[in-house]
């Protein structure tokens, strides 16, 4: 300890030490503070609570592990944080049938697909139904708890069989019927076959049918009635007029309303009768109303303008043409007119029509003079009606002792051109003042520019640069400005021009001043089957834009006329080819349509056509031989078996009967078929010349014994 100096002397500090504490911290799974302590350096941790826990989940439960990190002797401040294992949770899973029997139960782990490993539950059936299993209810899911599902079944009635038969037994149709159902006849309906006395008609089922309880048979019911016939009155297209039962060898009497045919564009028809004619009934038969025709006459009418200049009528397909003079049309101030010819295209009458005088406008042009002050001839131009004339260049007038002039531009005022016109420059005049000597000043942008410049030379020629402005031209405008001789910028918009191009290269230029927001477009053109228009442009974009026409082709029309009936194919102008609707058959005649020509007019109509099929004249010439020949035999072997004890030739006279039977039907056929009947009757012929030469080789070899057979020919002849 320091005590009082007697001399030299040394102090030594000395430390007494004490061990530091740190913070240990105990955490749960939560970041939650279980426990906080104080511990010393070195010393090792321990935790002595009871075990962390954590909750436990619908999937999981969770069990204390120990610590992260692991406890460790103490260094500084630490935090342990519990750790858990987690055990997935089991859950009960029950399976019941239909009536709540269980049918088995399994502990399944939570988030595993609970599925049913035994044989499909059943239901018993009834006498009504037989039960399907088709699944669980609810439907099986991932496990998350304890769950129950009922077994679920589809029911599916019991089917019987039910037999249809028709009056005689014969089975008509067999069939499955679900129980409780009313079962229904759906195949053809019975028939019982006619008599001569009677007719029979389907009346219903013994017995009546009823809801199935077991296998069933139903019969067919007819009831009876007189023998009628149908006799039918259709008019010319087909359409039944009135239908009657008519009683056999009754005359049948029509008495609906007289028949009519609409009149077509062609023809007014009349009723003239019925084809055949009436007769006694003997069957049945059906009339066709008959009709007398005359051609429709329509008026042509030829009009210019507003002026019809002449008016005709003609028959229904003849070709209209106008025989008068020449029509015209007056000029107006825009265009001149020539005569092109007819809208709608002359064509067959086929109703009545106007014509109207068409005509070729041509844009007249008018002659623009640009005259100077003094009225000297500047300039001479030729412009198209309608187009805004441009002088080219700036006109000037010379300063005297006492003016400067600037231009100020035209009087009249420009404007699109419709008729002779003389501009005259006109100028503003400006006093000339005694200004500051040789010095100018040049103002750009509220910013004055001084220059200074010898006498008798010219400011303008040291002037600053005027700066650009898109559209427009700038100049220097001179000014006295107190005594000052200032220059400040002027402005005039640029004139623009669009290039209007036809497809035959014809150029009509329309100009206009830059910032114009609208120009009059020239007319388009016109091209047969396109419709045209002008390409897409922009208006200030450039100084010169060439702009060309547009076409587009036209819908045309084909119309086809056939059984009053119009039938209208669609194309594109420029198409070669179209697809022409299918020609109506008619016996013995080839059908085509009337020569048209695609991409002339804008509707074109075409009827169909028929000619004389010569294979028919030929077929039925070729028949009508083998008839002859088949008759000439019949006759022969007829006229020797009358000499050879009066034999009937039976043979000859069923292939004669056949022949002609064949020459009755062959209108009902079409030329294939009647190709083949036609050789079939050819063969037949030549069968018929075998037989004739067979038999009259058997005759004569029978000639001596003619007297004995006579008696075996006599009984042959009755029988």
């Amino acid at each position: 300890a320091p005590a009082a100096v007697t001399g030299n002397v040394t102090y030594t500090a000395q430390f007494s030490e004490t061990v530091n504490q740190y913070t240990v911290t105990w955490k749960n799974h939560d970041g939650t503070t279980l426990k906080t302590e104080q511990v010393a350096y070195g010393a090792m941790p321990a935790y002595t609570e009871a075990d962390p826990t954590k909750t436990a989940t619908a999937q999981y439960t969770y069990t204390f592990t120990g610590w992260s990190p692991a406890p460790a002797a103490v260094t500084g401040n630490v935090t342990y944080t519990a750790q858990f294992s987690e055990t997935v949770n089991q859950y009960t899973v029950t399976w019941k049938n239909h009536d709540g029997t269980t049918l088995k139960t399994e502990q399944v782990a939570y988030g595993a697909m609970p599925a049913y490993t035994e044989a499909d539950p059943t239901k018993t059936a009834t006498a009504q139904y037989t039960y399907t299993f088709s699944g669980w209810s609810p439907a099986p899911a991932a496990v998350t708890g304890n769950a129950t599902y009922t077994a679920q079944f589809t029911e599916v009635p019991k089917a019987y069989t039910v037999t249809w038969k028709n009056y005689n037994g014969t089975t008509l149709k067999t069939e499955q019927v679900a129980y409780g159902t009313i079962p229904a006849y759906t195949g053809t309906t019975p028939v019982k076959a006619a008599t001569a006395e009677h007719t029979y008609t389907f009346s219903g089922w013994t017995p009546a049918p009823a809801a199935v309880t077991g296998n069933v048979t139903y019969t067919a019911q007819f009831t009876e009635a007189a023998r009628k016939y149908t006799v039918t009155w259709k008019n010319y297209d087909g359409t039944t007029l009135q239908t009657k039962q008519v009683a056999y060898g009754t005359m049948p009497a029509y008495t609906g309303t007289t028949p009519i045919r609409s009149a077509t564009a062609h023809y007014t028809y009349t009723f003239s009768g019925w084809s055949p004619e009436f007769a006694e009934v003997t069957g049945n038969v059906t009339y066709t109303a008959q009709f007398d025709r005359t051609v429709n006459e329509y008026t042509v009418t030829w009009v210019n303008g507003e002026e019809v200049i002449y008016s005709e009528r003609l028959a229904y397909g003849a070709t209209p043409a106008y025989t008068g003079e020449t029509p015209v049309k007056a000029a107006t101030a825009q265009f001149t007119y020539t005569f092109s010819g007819w809208s709608p295209e002359v064509a067959e009458v086929t109703g009545d029509v106007t014509y109207a005088a068409q005509f070729d406008e041509t844009v007249k042009t008018y002659t623009v003079t640009w005259k100077n002050y003094d009225g000297t001839t500047l300039q001479t131009q030729q412009v198209a009606y309608g187009a805004t004339p441009a002088y080219t260049g700036t006109p000037t007038r010379p300063a005297d002792e006492q003016y400067t002039y600037e231009f100020k531009g035209w009087t009249p005022e420009v404007t699109a051109v419709s008729g002779d016109v003389t501009y005259t420059a006109t100028f503003e005049a400006t006093a000339i003042i005694i200004v500051e000597t040789n010095k100018a000043y040049f103002v750009i942008d509220g910013v004055e520019t001084e220059i200074t410049y010898e006498a008798g030379e010219d400011p303008l020629e040291k002037a600053p640069s005027i700066p650009e402005r898109t559209g427009y031209d700038g100049s220097w405008k001179r000014k006295i400005d107190d005594e000052r001789e200032v220059y400040e910028i002027v402005y005039t918009a640029k004139l623009y021009e669009i290039v209007f191009v036809a497809e035959d290269g014809t150029e009509t230029v329309v100009t206009y001043r830059y910032g114009s927001e609208l120009i009059e477009e020239p007319a388009i053109p016109e091209k047969f089957g396109y419709d045209g228009k002008w390409a897409a442009y922009l208006l200030n974009d450039r100084s010169r834009v060439v702009v060309s026409v547009v076409y587009t082709a036209k819908i045309l029309k084909v119309e086809f006329v056939y059984d009053d009936r119009i039938e209208t194919v669609e194309y594109t102008y420029g198409t070669t080819s179209i697809t022409e609707p299918e020609i109506p058959h008619k016996a013995f005649f080839r059908g085509a349509w009337e020569s048209y020509e695609l991409n002339k007019y804008e509707v074109v109509q075409t009827r169909i056509v028929y000619t004389l099929n010569l294979w028919w004249l030929i077929i039925l010439l070729a028949v009508i031989a083998v008839a002859e020949i088949i008759l000439i035999v019949y006759k022969k072997i007829k006229n020797n078996n009358e000499k050879n004890g009066g034999k009937k030739p039976m043979k000859a006279r069923g292939i004669m009967l056949f022949g002609g039977s064949i020459v009755r039907i062959i209108p009902r056929f079409g030329i294939p078929a009647c190709i083949i009947l036609g050789i079939a009757v050819i063969a037949l012929g030549v069968v018929c010349v075998i037989v004739f030469v067979k038999k009259k080789n058997e005759n004569a070899d029978a000639g001596d014994d003619a007297e004995n057979e006579e008696s075996e020919d006599a009984s042959e002849n009755s029988k």
